[in-house]
């Protein structure tokens, strides 16, 4: 398992030290408000493509779209796409594909239990969801097309749903969740709720489904925590995203 995780940091230009150590104090340059990226990770899903990948795949953000068959598509910045999508956030079917950050792409649709909308367009990538509302936390690492990782929880009565494939990665060793590998979801219920008792006095404790988890996992992966993009200055976003709606 560890083998085939380094390799897919290696084909990702990461290493497997950078994926096994997390700096929770990362120096930010002091940046302006006016100046700042809209920052995401919450209340939503997102998947992450790397440049290389869209390099090695010949793909632009405009074939991205098609594959997604959006519809009213719109070339917007990086803030002023994060700004619609957050207005248009009652409409579940608003999808950004954001332009090119430090070597990565973000693509970010409503919350669903479904992380398979690019399964058949590229081979390699990472996807993530995190919702409070509903308990809901999700991490997915594909690679050459095979999932080496799917996390996917969510504990609301009205809609519960739960995949556990593949065996815990380093990621999630460094943030200390439970091991949670070929448990059921009663099992796994257990474990979350054995692990939030053991620690609940602990005032620095994330446990499984705390809602800044995806994007922390999403930091130890690609060096990048979207919750934090407001620390980022807007240069460094280059060019245009793709604003447009799923097919209903």
């Amino acid at each position: 398992m560890k083998a085939i995780f380094s390799t897919l940091l290696t084909f990702l230009g990461l290493s497997t030290a950078h994926a096994e150590s997390i700096n929770t104090n990362t120096p930010y340059q002091e940046i302006k408000s006016s100046e700042a990226l809209e920052s995401f990770g919450y209340k939503t899903t997102w998947y992450v493509i790397s440049n290389h990948e869209l390099t090695r795949k010949n793909l632009t953000l405009q074939d991205i779209a098609k594959h997604l068959k959006l519809t009213e598509q719109k070339q917007l910045s990086w803030n002023d796409g994060l700004t619609t999508l957050n207005q248009d956030y009652q409409q579940s079917s608003t999808v950004f594909i954001t332009p090119n950050l430090n070597d990565y792409i973000y693509i970010i649709v409503p919350v669903n239990e479904d992380l398979n909308l690019i399964h058949s367009l590229v081979d390699n990538y990472f996807a993530f969801t995190s919702y409070r509302v509903v308990d809901a936390v999700a991490w997915k690492i594909v690679q050459d097309n095979e999932i080496v990782r799917y996390f996917q929880y969510s504990n609301d009565e009205d809609e519960r749903y739960f995949y556990n494939i593949g065996q815990q990665i380093p990621a999630e060793r460094q943030l200390k969740l439970p091991n949670l590998s070929g448990l059921n979801l009663n099992q796994a219920i257990e474990a979350i709720y054995d692990d939030f008792d053991k620690n609940q006095e602990n005032s620095e404790y994330l446990g499984v489904n705390h809602e800044d988890i995806p994007a922390k996992i999403n930091e130890l992966l690609t060096g990048q925590n979207p919750t934090e993009f407001s620390k980022l200055s807007i240069h460094q976003a280059q060019g245009l995203g793709i604003l447009g709606q799923l097919p209903q």
